[in-house]
C-alpha cells in the first residue's frame, strides 16, 4: 500500500512583532487511548461495554452461532447432501441392524453433521469388530470397511459360553453352537492367555487336534485335555519344551492308547502318570498272575 503524503504548503505572515506563545495542551495519559476506542467501538456496534465476555454470558453469541449452523445444515440439505445408502464391506458375523444402530443415522439425513470418527469408534465397540474405516462419500453416502475378528476358542464362565479371538477379546455369545469344533477354555482370565497357548500347542499339529479344553489354573499354567479323556499338567515355566516332551513321549511309547487319565508334566526332571481305576486292576491283576 503507497504511503499518501500531505502536499499542502502552509505560508505564515511575516511579522515584525513578537507573538505570545499559545499555552501547551496538557498530554493526554497513555491508558485513556485504548479504552477510548473500546468504548468508541462498543458505542458504534451499538453493544454494552462488556464486549464478548458479555455476549457469552447474554446467549447471543451462541445463539448466533446455532442459527449460522442451522442455515447451513438447511443449505446443505437444500444442494442435496443428504444420506441415501450406506455400503459396508466385510461383513459376515455382524448384525445390519447393530452396525445401524451404531452409525446413528437415518435415510435423508444432513451429512453436513456427520462425524465418521465417532461412527468409527461406536462400530469397533461391536464385539465381532476388529477395526473398521468410516468415510463420507458426498453426496449421498457413507462408506463402511469393516475386519471382523476371527474366533479361535470358547471360554465358559459358569453357566456362560463366549466366543473369543487370539487375543482374547470376547466376540459374541450367540449361536455358540455353530463352533463346537472349537476347543473350550475355562478359568478366570482365561481368554487373556489364549494367544499363548496356542503357540504351545500349535507346535504339533497332530497333537493339537486332540486337545478339546484347557483350564488356566492358578493364574499361571495350563491343564489341557484331550479327546479321550486324558488331562495334561503342564509347567508354568517353559510349557513349549514340556508339550514337545509329550509329543515324543507319545510317538515313541504309543502313550495315549493306554489306560491313563493323568499326565503331569510339572517337574522338569520327571513325568508322572495316573492310571483309570480300571488300567490300574488290569496291571495288578497281571502283576499277581506273574
Amino acid at each position: 500500500m503507497r504511503s499518501i503524503k500531505s502536499t499542502k504548503k502552509t505560508t505564515a505572515k511575516k511579522t515584525t512583532s513578537r507573538k505570545k506563545a499559545a499555552p501547551r495542551r496538557k498530554k493526554q495519559a497513555s491508558w485513556k487511548k485504548p479504552v477510548f476506542i473500546g468504548l468508541t467501538v462498543a458505542t458504534l456496534l451499538g453493544l454494552p461495554a462488556g464486549g464478548t465476555a458479555y455476549l457469552w454470558s447474554q446467549g447471543i453469541i451462541q445463539d448466533h452461532i446455532e442459527r449460522v449452523e442451522k442455515a447451513s445444515l438447511h443449505a446443505s440439505m437444500q444442494a442435496g447432501f443428504v444420506l441415501d445408502e450406506v455400503f459396508v464391506h466385510g461383513r459376515k458375523e455382524t448384525s445390519g441392524a447393530d452396525i445401524l444402530a451404531a452409525l446413528a443415522v437415518e435415510r435423508g439425513q444432513a451429512l453436513i453433521n456427520f462425524d465418521p470418527e465417532d461412527a468409527r469408534k461406536r462400530i469397533e465397540a461391536l464385539g465381532w469388530i476388529e477395526k473398521a474405516s468410516v468415510e463420507r462419500k458426498l453426496p449421498n453416502n457413507i462408506v463402511i470397511r469393516l475386519t471382523e475378528r476371527i474366533p479361535v476358542a470358547i471360554w465358559q464362565s459358569g453357566d456362560r459360553y463366549v466366543l473369543v479371538d487370539k487375543s482374547g477379546a470376547e466376540i459374541s455369545t450367540g449361536d455358540v453352537g455353530r463352533y463346537t469344533h472349537l476347543k473350550v477354555l475355562t478359568g478366570e482370565d482365561a481368554p487373556q492367555h489364549t494367544l499363548d497357548l496356542l503357540r504351545i500347542i500349535d507346535q504339533t499339529p497332530e497333537l493339537q487336534k486332540r486337545v478339546i479344553g484347557a483350564a488356566w489354573v492358578g493364574d499361571r499354567r495350563w491343564t489341557l485335555h484331550l479327546d479321550n479323556k486324558v488331562s495334561v499338567r503342564l509347567p508354568a515355566e517353559n510349557p513349549h519344551q514340556a508339550w514337545r516332551k509329550l509329543a515324543v513321549m507319545i510317538q515313541d511309547h504309543d502313550l495315549l492308547s493306554r489306560d491313563i487319565e493323568l499326565i503331569d508334566l510339572r517337574q522338569p526332571d520327571r513325568t508322572i502318570i495316573r492310571m483309570t481305576g480300571s488300567g490300574a486292576k488290569r496291571l495288578l491283576g497281571s502283576e499277581e498272575n506273574a
